[in-house]
């Protein structure tokens, strides 16, 4: 029998003891203090196991206890400390089940009654900072890491309380970390997170047997994979996400081991993937990702009281459909992205106002609506957009200053407007690239510029559609694309009544679609069928123009249609 279970069985039977003499002995302040401490472990004990709202029900025993002992005796020191644990407990409690407002309660509560307890009020705002990061709060999460931080550091430390505070200080660091990637910061969080390993890794060396220990600088390497991934790093991020990896399998090769240490081996199994694909290796990343898939049944029995171990899931899930997509597999994508749509639909009926699971939802759907454009199935695509954009809209609406939320809108509002484009609504397709323009930089506006600008060609709007393809023949995107891109705007204005329009119109277009081509755009295939070029196909200067490239150009493949530059995933 494993140490969990036979610290199961004794936290039962005192507290089946402690409840036998209370009721025998109901106005004995030590009976009573004796039945709250015993529901408090055996609450601890559920959380670590995942029995999340059994551990808080017996929680909410222990604090009412406490609290009428209090009312009656006020100076009860051991009571009042008890007290303090419960409510910290509470708080832990409430944000594994995500319920982040509740959490901060909790843990405000807790250090509030506490304040010359520097450990616990550290710890208290590493789990509010936590909360915050659960709302996409993030400058107010990294304020309260670092403010647990900075109240370590006054603190006086003996050499009994130290290694509790290293273990603090190090949990803190990573949050700090967390936050800065997420507000991009990398190179602070690059040193942040090597500050970590320098805390964690003696005191891993010199406690082999510490799981929690262990877990936290294993954590470490992966947080420097992952932050030197970003940095494009690649060699190194994988030799840290690799070292990561093989000591959580280790860890699990072991024996069973609590849900922290699954979760976090979900997360550094999915992160090692990501930087497999970076390293051009898509078969070892689908091998790290199918590894957790693998275990999925298992996992699932864990979801209710783990929601975002459930989370992680749907990203590995996503993170197979994008390489299956890219590896010309639609049929593989979709099913994966049908299997994670299946659980973030779920995460967010349980809880609609969880950040990450409306923009997991958002992002997924966006995804699936992508494979099916690319099939021509246009109408069923248009539908999982909107779709997409309304999970986001309500997004918006409680979490106006989302980070992620503007990204997945501009995605799926430029992939409709494609949509309308090729079903020739170009009137909403135009209002749809209004609205996702509204969102990004003067410099990011391609490719939704260009479309945009084809958009006002076909509804007659000439020189609105040619003036924005000047201002972005100027932008900063690959040359070769940018001049094709505006060429084929240029070639349908030349369909302008105004024959002097038209003419002037249809010259600029091959002047840049020479332009492009010196500039290293050679897709001959696309040149060749792509509609947009219609108007010049019968010039003489056109066919000189492909007569040349075919001398000069081997026939390529056009490329699929991409996905996003970035994740959008959270």
């Amino acid at each position: 029998m494993g140490s969990r279970e036979e610290a199961r069985q004794a936290f039962e039977k005192a507290h089946d003891l402690a409840e036998e003499i209370a009721r025998n002995a109901p106005a004995d302040a030590n009976k009573v203090r004796d039945l709250a401490e015993a529901t408090w472990l055996i609450a601890a004990q559920q959380g670590m196991t995942g029995k999340v709202n059994d551990g808080a029900a017996k929680l909410h025993q222990a604090r009412v206890a406490l609290e009428a002992l209090l009312k009656d005796n006020p100076n009860d020191r051991a009571a009042e400390e008890l007290l303090v644990r419960v409510f910290h407990d509470l708080g832990e409690l409430e944000l594994f089940a995500a319920r982040p407002a509740e959490a901060i309660r909790w843990l405000r509560a807790a250090y509030e009654r506490a304040p010359e307890d520097g450990l616990l009020e550290a710890q208290c705002r590493n789990g509010i900072a936590r909360a915050f990061g659960y709302e996409a709060r993030n400058a107010e999460g990294l304020a309260e890491a670092e403010a647990g931080r900075e109240r370590l550091s006054r603190m006086t430390i003996d050499a009994a309380r130290k290694p509790a505070v290293d273990f603090e200080r190090a949990r803190l660091e990573t949050l700090v970390g967390r936050f800065q990637e997420r507000l991009d910061k990398l190179p602070a969080a690059a040193a942040t997170y090597e500050r970590v390993r320098g805390i964690m890794e003696p005191m891993a060396r010199d406690n082999p047997a510490g799981s929690d220990i262990q877990l936290e600088y294993t954590a470490a390497l992966a947080n420097i994979g992952r932050v030197a991934l970003q940095q494009g790093k690649v060699g190194e991020a994988r030799l840290a996400l690799r070292e990561a990896v093989r000591r959580f399998d280790a860890v699990r090769a072991a024996g069973p081991t609590d849900i922290n240490t699954t979760h976090s081996w979900v997360i550094c199994r999915y992160e090692l993937g990501m930087c497999e694909v970076a390293a051009g290796d898509v078969a070892a990343a689908r091998k790290s990702w199918r590894a957790v898939l693998a275990e999925e049944p298992n996992l699932r029995q864990r979801f209710a009281e783990n929601l975002d171990l459930a989370n992680d899931i749907v990203r590995v899930w996503v993170a197979l459909g994008n390489s299956e997509f890219q590896g010309h597999n639609p049929s593989a994508a979709l099913a994966a992205y049908d299997a994670a749509l299946t659980t973030v639909r779920e995460l967010r009926r349980r809880n609609p106002r969880a950040p990450f699971y409306s923009q997991n939802l958002g992002a997924t759907l966006y995804y699936r609506g992508a494979v099916l454009a690319a099939q021509e199935k246009l109408s069923e695509a248009e539908a999982v957009f909107t779709e997409s954009l309304e999970v986001i809209d309500d997004l918006l609406q409680w979490s106006e200053k989302n980070p992620a939320a503007p990204g997945i809108l501009v995605a799926s509002l430029g992939a409709r407007a494609d949509v309308y484009t090729r079903t020739n609504r170009h009137a909403a397709a135009l209002a749809d690239l209004d609205r996702a323009l509204r969102f990004v930089s003067p410099s990011e506006r391609e490719p939704a510029g260009f479309l945009r600008a084809s958009c006002l060609a076909r509804l007659g709007r000439y020189k609105d559609a040619t003036d924005e393809a000047e201002r972005l023949v100027r932008g900063n995107s690959a040359a070769g694309l940018r001049f094709y891109n505006a060429a084929c705007v240029f070639a349908l204005c030349a369909a302008n009544p105004d024959k002097t329009a038209s003419e002037a119109a249809a010259v600029r277009a091959l002047a840049l679609l020479r332009q492009a081509t010196e500039a290293g755009y050679a897709d001959l295939q696309n040149i060749k069928k792509d509609p947009d070029l219609n108007a010049l196909r019968g010039r003489l200067e056109f066919s000189t123009w492909i007569t040349e490239l075919e001398k000069k150009n081997p026939p390529m493949e056009s490329p699929k249609p991409p996905l996003p530059r970035r994740d959008l995933h959270p």
